[in-house]
């Protein structure tokens, strides 16, 4: 049984969640520093944390995500019918510094115009980022960072409370948040929008 199933239908903990992410990001650990590489990291990211623990998947019309050789490195995508883009995640080869694409991210946002989150992470790092749009104003804010190398580390017996919490924040991401509708808050600010 996958973990989305369980987080869907059995309210998973915190600490069940926390571990989850934990495994997922040792998993993309051990192969980055083996293979290197941002193509091939990316669709580690994919696999273990988006599909694995964030239930997401390839079939569009389902809410789903395709991964691009160009651009936008991941797209994720609501169970609209077009599907429209709900997530993007900017992936940076592991052996470069992610601060150094936050440009690239940043501009991409904006000209989405209705997603409103970004992933920035090389493996080594993730930040979260945030668009908002009020009136004609845009900002872009980094909601949440973490250091996947001290978190996998660690591991999940010695994680302060704040470095669960963080991780924890990362629920926001589960695919069932998008699709049918599920988060009343974020159809209602985004189902005019037009990418």
């Amino acid at each position: 049984m996958n973990c989305f199933y369980i987080i869907k239908k059995n309210k998973m903990s915190e600490t069940e969640f926390v571990s989850k992410v934990l495994e997922a990001f040792s998993k993309i650990k051990g192969e980055i520093d083996e293979k290197g590489g941002e193509f091939d990291f990316r669709y580690q990211l994919v696999d273990y944390l988006f599909r694995d623990v964030l239930g997401w998947g390839q079939k569009e019309g389902e809410g789903h995500f395709k991964v691009e050789r160009e651009r936008k490195d991941i797209l994720f995508y609501d169970d609209s019918d077009p599907p429209l883009p709900v997530l993007i995640v900017e992936t940076v080869n592991p052996n470069e510094e992610s601060a150094s694409h936050i440009t690239k991210l940043e501009g991409y946002l904006k000209e989405m115009g209705r997603v409103r989150y970004g992933i920035l992470t090389n493996g080594h790092d993730l930040s979260v980022y945030a668009y908002e749009r009020e009136k004609k104003a845009e900002r872009i804010n980094k909601r949440l960072e973490l250091d996947l190398d001290e978190i996998v580390h660690k591991g999940i017996d010695n994680l302060t409370e704040e470095e669960r919490s963080k991780i924890f924040l990362l629920r926001i991401f589960v695919k069932d948040r998008f699709v049918s509708f599920n988060d009343i808050e974020y159809f209602t600010t985004y189902r005019n929008d037009i990418p």
